[in-house]
């Protein structure tokens, strides 16, 4: 991933020896290579393969002395301007504590936790160091060395049996603060009923509140991306104007002076309340587990994309040219209108439902399986990020023969897109197959275990862009005293 950042970067940065940049050198090439492929009758997707073709030996290739020149001139820039790496000399500190009370009439299990986070990143990530830190209403920046935040809370958990404990019930309040955020209050309520004469059937339902506050990066983040600003949104909000849906769309100065303005409102938290029932049940060596989920979203967190100035203030006609026309002159004055991608609360609730549903056999306790989980797919208003498939299951199996140990896993899952702030793109359906087997050697205290992961060898991603992974085998030897 450096390699192929540092290359492309380095087009617009480097100069091959007769003075030509790459990207006009590529451009040139690529163009009369398109052209003609076109005037000798070749379809525009055919010009496009022909073109891209002959474009491409103009590029440094890994191997070749000018792609390690571009390499290390463009990890050497200065930090603010193209180089792919990052300055990150970030903290955090985290204290946590709890202490649970038995007793004849309750359970209590009193908690809290403290969290201390210092961003540093010289302004190659965060909102820091001298070409990041947020402008001022008069152009000038006030330079941060790092970004101070933190987040505290604490909890108390009550929790009694009833009848013999067939009818247990548990409450949990938690509280808690932040530097950027109001108060949270998430409250939780469970239960679960056992019946049948050896406790075979158990029921149970749980209520919760809860919320998940914005990341460091939701917060604070501060990386120009090609033609997109990801800007972090803790401060007063933005301004700005919508991006043209269509090529022949209203231009961005057209919007301006239609007064076409949007507002973006600082980011919150996210909330969601959720209801599961479910019942569990065994028939000797035989489990089942089935269950129902009902989640409802509010303020999920999600990016936009519109014109606006960096600073968050509203944008007037005259700005428009002085900051779209690519004129360098224009696009240095210090608060110009980009293209920016900010972190926001959707406006729309969103639901996610489904069921789980699992079942597993033991054969002398050395033999498991289950499989399935569902979900609906969320609205679009906002890149919501959710990134996770419709429908995916597992199929295992794990356990003991004397001092030999085994564990297998068949996964899958379906089509899905996957989003992330700067782009997004397909996750294709794949299926992997885990395996590890163990023996372990009682007189030494000894284990040793072989296995590998993607045994089938496919060729499957997690994250749109990222490379695909392959099989990997490996051993292991641990020795316990």
């Amino acid at each position: 991933m450096a390699f192929s950042s540092a290359v492309h970067r380095a087009h617009f940065a480097l100069q091959i020896p007769d003075g030509t940049s790459y990207a006009g050198t590529y451009a040139a090439v690529y163009g009369a290579a398109y052209e003609q492929a076109i005037s000798q009758g070749a379809s525009p997707s055919e010009a496009f393969e022909q073109a891209q073709a002959a474009a491409s030996a103009v590029l440094p290739q890994a191997g070749q002395d000018r792609f390690e020149t571009a390499r290390s001139a463009t990890l050497n820039l200065p930090t603010g301007q193209t180089r792919p790496t990052f300055d990150i000399e970030s903290a955090l500190y985290h204290a946590e504590t709890q202490y649970t009370l038995e007793s004849g009439v309750v359970d209590a299990t009193i908690g809290g936790n403290y969290r201390q986070y210092r961003l540093a990143s010289a302004g190659t990530l965060f909102a820091d160091g001298e070409n990041a830190s947020p402008i001022n209403p008069d152009g000038t920046r006030d330079v941060r060395d790092g970004i101070d935040n933190y987040e505290y809370g604490g909890f108390l958990r009550l929790q009694r049996g009833f009848f013999d404990d067939r009818l247990s019930l548990s409450a949990v309040e938690r509280v808690d603060d932040f530097r950027n955020f109001d108060t949270q209050f998430s409250p939780r309520v469970s239960g679960v009923l056992t019946l049948g004469e050896d406790r075979e059937h158990n029921f149970r339902v749980n209520y919760a509140s809860a919320f998940r506050p914005p990341a460091q990066l939701d917060q604070y983040i501060s990386l120009s991306v090609g033609p997109v600003l990801l800007r972090g949104n803790s401060d007063d909000g933005y301004a700005g104007v919508h991006v043209p849906s269509r090529a022949n769309g209203p231009s961005v100065g057209d919007q301006v002076r239609d007064g076409n303005f949007i507002q973006i409102d600082p980011l919150d938290v996210e909330q969601m309340e959720s209801v599961e029932v479910g019942y569990k049940t065994n028939a000797g060596n035989l489990f089942a587990d089935i269950s129902y989920y009902r989640s409802n979203y509010s303020g999920f967190i999600g990016t936009r994309q519109f014109y606006g100035k960096e600073d968050g203030s509203a944008i007037s006609p005259n700005d428009v040219p002085q900051s779209l026309d690519g004129n360098e002159e224009n696009d240095s004055i210090n608060n110009p209108v980009r293209l920016l991608r900010i972190w926001v609360n959707a406006d729309q609730d969103i639901v996610t439902q489904g069921m789980q549903t699992s079942l597993e056999y033991r054969f002398a306790q050395a033999f498991r399986t289950w499989s399935t989980i569902d979900e609906d797919d969320l609205g679009e208003e906002v890149r919501l990020g959710f990134n996770t498939p419709e429908h995916k299951f597992n199929i295992g199996a794990e356990g003991e023969i004397g001092n030999l140990t085994y564990h297998t896993n068949l996964r899958w899952h379906d089509d899905y897109t996957f989003q992330m702030p700067f782009s997004e793109g397909p996750i294709q359906s794949s299926t992997v197959l885990d395996a590890k087997v163990g023996y372990t050697i009682p007189a030494l205290n000894t284990t040793v275990s072989v296995g590998g992961a993607n045994l089938t060898d496919t060729d499957y991603v997690t994250a749109y862009g990222a490379a695909s992974m392959g099989r990997m085998v490996y051993t292991t030897v641990s020795v316990s005293y």
